[in-house]
């Protein structure tokens, strides 16, 4: 269990944005989720987020067949277990109090009669699943998951909504489990279809700052400008209007205040989490986060899936076929290919070449296999738990906003 006590509790709220109040029942405090990151995300993970108030996510990945149903019933057992734990320790806790503090449990037993006001409870976690669009077997998703799980929320993306999914769109059936939707987009055409498919909350990934997949450079927009284009056409367009939350090198108090200001309901946040204790995934590549100095280290590349494409049972097609990684020297000689005229895949990936991509990725070597990162990577200087990030994360957004920004309003004359 994570040590929790690095953080004090002083600067704590009771966040009141439309995505807090979307899922007030279930405690959500803070206007934080967990990105849904294949490979990284797990029950751990999950339930860490949700004990410091955000919203945690298992990321299912490409979920279209028995390996992929088996690894997903294994995290949200841990992160069920994982929650339970916690309400254990806590129970012990109180407990102790009690024996000593007659008058503490009077005002106990009071306050569980007439208000829960705990940071998570077994009932009222809420579970979070994380979707690939362009793999997802429909039957299997809405059997395995929607039917057995009942997930209070679920995420897609790549692409966030599927005509055709089954008898339906993806969209309308899950939903009709009566699960919150949520469809990452990086483009302001992905928002348009995204809310005329009905979903509860679009996530703006920003493509240049983002870490991981997303859309291709070309076709996507900095955090900033689509973030504030979608707040305005939610509000012009949608009734009641969708919950928007900002994704792409957002790694700290400051980038939830920034996106607060924007308009934005709260934030999403991948690359802190993954230098998490609870993080899935490799170690090694883990410490490349914190060894990176600066945005200057992260690329937006297609090179890593033209690789990968060669040989994977679920190639990524375009235009996601391209993530934010931190530079490396796969990326340094697919720039350098580019320059000069053997830009094909064809002639770039060679059979030994796929082969050698393939064992780094095995193993976790950072100089040649994908790092995922956004750009807000220079900020991260070490692996810690994620409720010290999170709770963190928020002291921050507090202190800008109610000190430096407050201190910029004008005096009256």
């Amino acid at each position: 269990m994570t040590n929790n006590n690095n953080i004090s509790n002083n600067k704590k709220k009771l966040w009141n944005t439309k995505f807090t109040q979307l899922f007030s029942s279930h405690h959500l405090r803070v206007p934080i989720m967990g990105a849904p990151m294949a490979g990284v995300s797990g029950g751990k993970l999950a339930a860490a987020a949700c004990r410091a108030g955000a919203m945690g996510f298992i990321a299912a990945g490409h979920f279209n067949n028995e390996e992929s149903r088996i690894h997903l019933e294994r995290e949200i057992q841990i992160f069920r277990e994982d929650i339970v734990r916690v309400l254990w320790v806590l129970l012990q806790q109180v407990i102790l109090i009690m024996k000593y503090l007659e008058r503490e449990i009077q005002i106990f037993r009071e306050d569980t009669t007439s208000n829960n006001n705990s940071e998570v409870s077994s009932g009222a976690a809420l579970l979070a699943i994380g979707f690939i669009g362009h793999s997802l077997c429909p039957k299997q998703f809405e059997q395995q998951v929607l039917q057995k799980h009942r997930p209070d929320v679920v995420q897609f993306f790549a692409p966030a909504v599927i005509h055709n999914f089954g008898t339906n769109n993806n969209i309308a059936i899950a939903k009709s489990y009566g699960a919150k939707v949520m469809a990452q987009i990086g483009t302001a055409s992905e928002a348009q279809e995204a809310m005329d498919a009905g979903v509860d909350i679009i996530i703006c990934q920003g493509s240049p700052e983002a870490g991981g997949h997303g859309v291709r450079l070309e076709l996507g927009t900095g955090t900033l400008s689509l973030t504030s284009h979608v707040v305005s056409m939610v509000q012009q367009q949608a009734s009641p209007p969708p919950v928007v939350l900002a994704a792409g090198g957002i790694v700290d108090g400051r980038g939830l205040a920034a996106a607060l200001a924007l308009g934005c309901d709260g934030v999403a946040i991948g690359t802190r989490l993954w230098a998490s204790t609870e993080a899935r995934g490799s170690a090694s590549l883990k410490q490349a986060l914190v060894d990176a100095q600066s945005p200057d280290d992260v690329v937006r590349s297609i090179v890593f899936d033209t690789i990968a494409n060669t040989y994977s049972s679920t190639p990524w097609p375009e235009p996601f076929d391209s993530s934010g990684t931190l530079r490396n020297n796969t990326t340094k000689e697919w720039e350098a290919a580019e320059i000069g005229e053997s830009r094909e895949a064809a002639l770039f990936v060679t059979e030994l070449k796929a082969a050698q991509y393939k064992e780094a990725t095995r193993i976790g070597d950072p100089t040649i296999t994908a790092v995922y990162a956004g750009k807000g990577v220079g900020q991260i200087q070490s692996i810690e738990g994620a409720y010290d990030i999170i709770t963190r994360m928020e002291q921050e957004a507090v202190e800008i906003m109610d000190t430096k920004l407050r201190s910029l309003l004008p005096s009256a004359i």
